[in-house]
């Protein structure tokens, strides 16, 4: 079974569908990765896929969503589905070294090198709508999708 490993700009994009009210191509584009990025998410509940994240995807996906929409318990609702559809949530401890010695390396930001640990440890495949890791984790050896480039 494919294991990929799910960062929370893909996460966000396929959970809360675009807030632009004025109907244009950007609109357009933006329904576009979401609806790439949920294809991900639903083969995830499906089991045809696995997920998986570092435990600070919950915290941002939880920040994140409840800046976009403002709301709580939607930011509950995508903790909740993270923790139940992850294959692995690994936490700090399990990837502290790995993360630090990536870091040294490549001299990216902390919270890419803790993504690009992740893929180091579980040989899983990044999913990403952040151009700049995914350029980063190609760059060192890990096979990356990026979002825009699926649809």
């Amino acid at each position: 079974m494919d294991k990929f490993v799910f960062d929370t700009t893909f996460i966000v994009k396929g959970l809360v569908e675009p807030r632009r009210r004025k109907r244009d191509e950007d609109l357009e584009y933006q329904l576009r990765l979401h609806s790439k990025a949920r294809e991900y998410l639903e083969r995830v509940e499906r089991g045809e896929i696995q997920m998986i994240i570092p435990s600070i995807a919950l915290i941002e996906t939880a920040s994140v969503i409840a800046r976009l929409t403002n709301d709580e318990g939607l930011s509950k609702d995508a903790v909740d589905f993270l923790r139940g559809n992850s294959k692995e949530v690994l936490f700090d401890f399990e990837t502290l070294e790995t993360a630090i010695q990536i870091g040294t390396k490549t001299r990216g930001s902390g919270f890419d090198n803790l993504y690009l640990a992740v893929l180091e440890l579980t040989a899983a495949v990044l999913l990403t709508d952040d151009l700049k890791l995914h350029n980063l984790a190609k760059r060192i050896g890990f096979e990356s999708r990026l979002l825009r480039e699926l649809t």
